[in-house]
């Protein structure tokens, strides 16, 4: 039997009846959603949750999501008495708010990173990169404070993303891999693919500005700007501006950052398996996992870029949204060549 826990201020409520869990890299904060509905009983009372209150969301004792609950939906008739618990991360609040402005100068970002998440709660980490010092960051008066990490992130290569813990980190595509591959035949319940050019594009062209100094300045200094082309694609160009105080190393990363991630997402393969377990632990987004699956033509290492559990008539089950590791990894020349699409 799936065993779902909310815990709060050490009251551990189970029993739900329908859950939906996400974690994704293509969204800062991972969501949660549970429900159950009883028959009316003597003396029944509705669970004592609280929006707002602080949580965790236990699968089968792997702490999936820290967070907050949001949004508390208690609902009855004449038979029946039900509740809707949801809630987010801990990084939303990262997310949603804003601040009057900052300027940092000479920090790296996981320095910034931590500064701003220290008054949330959120601890920041760093698993890969963001150890590159910035000359000069200005957070702009109601930016918030997620999406100007951010834009720092995608100059440095690196993606921002929620942790179970409530932390966030820095990473880049694929820092682990699966302990079970997804085999057709074996322990794939259902499958679908997707195949689309409709956001890709000829050519990529970043333009930026930076500021100058002694020893760098005039024309160079003040404009930059870099080219990816993709051979495959009619002529199709689209020219965009990089973010912040961007230099040509900065615009080089924009372009194959903007061309893989548009090529990559335009092949995706959706998986069902049973369970919501892989190994030791709970299927992971971030993760490369082997799909050996002839019917949509894969047989090559993806990345699950959003994992989604969930219980359905038949126990407990988790969907896999897979794609090429191309898709999320920002790093310049990391990417696959011109890689052929599968379909």
């Amino acid at each position: 039997m799936p065993n779902v826990v909310l815990k709060i201020d050490g009251t551990e409520w189970a029993g739900w009846q329908q859950i939906q869990v996400v974690r994704s890299l293509r969204q800062g904060a991972d969501t949660f959603e549970l429900a159950l509905t009883d028959r009316w009983a003597a003396g029944a009372r509705p669970r004592p949750i609280r929006a707002d209150a602080a949580c965790q969301v236990l699968l089968d004792g792997h702490v999936a999501i820290t967070g907050y609950v949001f949004e508390v939906s208690p609902s009855y008739d004449a038979g029946s008495h039900s509740i809707k618990v949801s809630g987010l991360s801990k990084a939303a609040d990262l997310i949603d708010s804003s601040l009057p402005g900052q300027q940092w100068s000479d920090r790296t970002l996981l320095q910034i990173a931590q500064e701003l998440g220290k008054p949330f709660g959120i601890n920041a980490t760093a698993e890969a990169g963001a150890d590159k010092k910035i000359a000069r960051a200005v957070l702009e008066p109601g930016q918030t404070v997620f999406g100007f990490l951010e834009e720092l992130s995608r100059a440095q290569g690196v993606r921002l993303v929620s942790k179970p813990n409530g932390g966030v980190a820095f990473v880049r595509a694929g820092a682990g891999n699966a302990a079970v591959a997804l085999v057709l035949g074996e322990n794939i319940k259902a499958a679908s693919g997707r195949l689309s050019t409709e956001k890709r594009h000829s050519q990529y062209h970043a333009l930026g500005q930076h500021a100058g100094s002694d020893l760098w300045n005039g024309t160079d200094a003040a404009h930059a700007s870099a080219v990816e082309k993709d051979g495959r694609i009619r002529h199709r160009p689209l020219t965009l501006i990089a973010d912040g105080n961007a230099d040509g190393a900065d615009c080089k990363t924009r372009c194959a950052w903007e061309k893989q991630r548009r090529c990559g997402e335009s092949q995706t393969a959706t998986y069902t398996v049973q369970g919501w377990t892989c190994g030791d632990g709970l299927w992971q987004p971030n993760t490369l996992v082997q799909i050996r699956d002839p019917f949509l033509g894969i047989d090559d290492r993806w990345l699950i870029a959003q994992v989604t559990y969930s219980i359905g008539p038949e126990g407990s089950q988790t969907e896999l949204e897979c794609t090429p590791k191309e898709a999320f990894d920002l790093k310049p020349g990391s990417g696959k060549k011109d890689k052929a699409l599968i379909w």
